[in-house]
């Protein structure tokens, strides 16, 4: 089980690349 911490950070990096992403467009 990963950790809280692990899936909060995940989760912040998907959300960056999906941000810079859609500020790519």
């Amino acid at each position: 089980v990963m950790s809280r911490r692990a899936i909060a950070d995940a989760l912040a990096t998907m959300a960056n690349a999906m941000a810079q992403d859609a500020a790519n467009r």
